[in-house]
């Protein structure tokens, strides 16, 4: 299908994405989660000009969290939520692990490499306005034409708010409907946040807008063109016979499962493993205005001790 004003999202003929102006598209997914990786494949497989590479996710289990710590690279944490869990930390690597590789096999600065979570799909928005009024089309033109340094190509919410560029891009407001579930960077800003990676400091989504939304040259389109289901369906906890169950946060504790959670205070997003890391725990307000909890780590017990 050609790039004009005026393609319609045809299910049968496979409507182009061409590749969303990427050099190459990297989807993270856990290897044993095989209902996600399924889905995934099965969803986008109506398009065409969508081609990919899954990346092993790093997960919670993976994560060794003394080595963290001793060497420097975790020291505080802080989210808005006060979640402070092993697959956090290992959402960060796995992000971590692609702009290592986007720096290694490209060195084209200007191209541009699109990072997908498994769980990240197209929006009604894109389906029935943005790809059949050619305003996916324009935004891949500017692309072509202008050197952008970030392209979130959605945001949590269904609008994004922030300041409008032209008509069809914003900037989008720092630390409101966070997203790294599909976002686009060139190598030169990878290599930016491999540098700033060296410690740890926030969950990734909170990382990107620290660190990036600093910078010019950083857009989103005024919808969001891609989302996770979770946000889309309006849940991120679901019992174990859910059906949306897969879909669910594997970030946080379980709502559900009340011998990984504690329900109260500022450790009630904590689960009850990661305990033994923290020093002390406090309410703070990033850069002055967002507040959420920050934690101080110490190292844990020796494991042959637990």
């Amino acid at each position: 299908m050609s790039n004009h004003t005026g393609d319609k999202v045809d299910r049968f003929n496979k409507p182009n994405l061409h590749q969303f102006g990427a050099e190459s598209i990297y989807v993270i997914n856990d290897p044993e989660n095989i209902k996600r990786r399924e889905g995934f494949v099965k969803d986008w497989s109506i398009f065409s000009g969508f081609d990919y590479t899954f990346v092993d996710a790093v997960m919670g289990k993976d994560v060794d969290i003394d080595e963290l710590i001793s060497s420097g690279r975790l020291k505080t944490f802080w989210c808005g939520e006060g979640a402070l869990t092993p697959n956090i930390l290992g959402v960060f690597q796995s992000h971590l692990n692609i702009w290592h590789k986007i720096v290694d096999e490209y060195r084209d600065i200007n191209s541009y490499h699109l990072i997908l979570e498994d769980d990240v799909r197209l929006t009604p928005y894109f389906l029935d306005h943005a790809y059949s009024s050619g305003q996916f089309s324009k935004i891949l033109k500017f692309l072509h034409n202008s050197s952008v340094n970030a392209l979130w190509w959605g945001r949590a919410d269904k609008k994004v708010t922030g300041e409008s560029y032209n008509k069809l891009l914003k900037v989008p407001e720092r630390f409101l409907a966070l997203g790294a579930h599909g976002y686009m960077i060139t190598p030169g800003t990878a290599s930016y946040l491999i540098n700033e990676a060296s410690e740890i400091q926030y969950p990734l989504d909170v990382f990107l807008d620290v660190k990036l939304t600093g910078w010019q040259r950083h857009y989103c389109p005024n919808f969001s063109y891609m989302r996770q289901i979770s946000h889309m369906i309006g849940g991120r906890f679901f019992p174990e016979d859910h059906e949306h169950r897969v879909w669910g946060s594997t970030t946080q504790p379980d709502w559900f499962d009340d011998t990984t959670r504690d329900h109260e205070g500022m450790y009630r997003n904590v689960p009850t493993e990661m305990h033994q890391y923290i020093k002390s725990v406090k309410e703070h307000y990033l850069e002055g205005y967002k507040k959420g909890i920050q934690f101080q780590l110490k190292k844990g017990y020796p494991k042959g001790l637990l």
